[in-house]
């Protein structure tokens, strides 16, 4: 990951083939220039490196309680690009505030999904196989950029999470 400061109110962040602009203000035309301003010179600097910008899939979410009032899209090279109200970004659904229901289900669903292999592989693994094969797949799975999202989440989300554990303990121990 590698973040270039570009002044007090922004930064760019990059990551392989992602770019993600952030940036914050007081007022909400200044965040929108802001903005406008600073993925236009980002595009221009990626063209001279030789890189192709894809504004088709170019995302934009506002972030917070105060949602944009006049403006729900911006212009860029005459492509309008809206404002979403959640974004995947690196694997992490985010949402514009900040709660955490969607990328939980999404990670439930993934885990339900990989419970099902699991319990149809336990009965040819050993115990250690087993348990080798849960850390590998599903931990690292369901708890995929868990310092983001786990302290920020309700009790009753991480209810289906803790659900999901008893039944993996359950097949590890074969009581199913």
């Amino acid at each position: 990951m590698n973040s270039v400061l570009c002044n007090e109110d922004i930064t760019v962040v990059t990551y392989a083939d992602d770019t993600y602009v952030l940036v914050s203000g007081k007022k909400e035309e200044g965040i929108i220039s802001k903005t406008q301003d600073t993925i236009k010179r980002h595009i221009e600097y990626l063209k001279k490196m030789g890189m192709i910008v894809n504004l088709d899939k170019t995302e934009m979410m506002w972030i917070g309680k105060n949602q944009p009032r006049t403006t729900t899209t911006l212009s860029m090279n005459g492509q309008n690009i809206e404002f979403k109200k959640s974004i995947k970004a690196l694997g992490i659904t985010v949402s514009c505030d900040l709660d955490w229901s969607n990328h939980i289900q999404n990670v439930v669903k993934k885990g339900k999904t990989l419970m099902v292999g699991l319990k149809f592989l336990r009965k040819y693994l050993s115990e250690m196989q087993f348990l080798s094969t849960v850390v590998n797949s599903f931990y690292s799975t369901i708890f995929y950029a868990s310092t983001v999202w786990y302290d920020c989440s309700k009790k009753s989300q991480l209810k289906s999470i803790d659900s999901m554990f008893y039944q993996l303990l359950r097949t590890a121990c074969r009581d199913y």
